[in-house]
């Protein structure tokens, strides 16, 4: 078994997503298909750091991960 650190990004509500395209993105570029993430909420990142990674580390909705409150109030009754 292999293990690495991972990190994790954390981006606030409101986040400027052309900062996320310039900074995070091959040469500002992002893939076809690119979906910004929602930035009128919280999103995490966590970024790959070994290997070719190709636009997997790109701030996509597909990538990020949100809070997801409602469902656990929701199943918390």
């Amino acid at each position: 078994m292999l293990s690495y650190q991972a990190v994790v990004w954390y981006f606030p509500k409101g986040v400027d997503p052309d900062a996320l395209r310039r900074y995070l993105c091959l040469d500002g570029q992002c893939s076809v298909g690119f979906v910004q993430p929602d930035t009128s909420r919280p999103f995490l990142l966590v970024p790959y750091t070994h290997g070719a990674v190709g636009s997997a580390n790109e701030p996509s909705d597909w990538n990020v991960y949100y809070l997801q409150d409602e469902i656990i109030n929701d199943k918390l009754g």
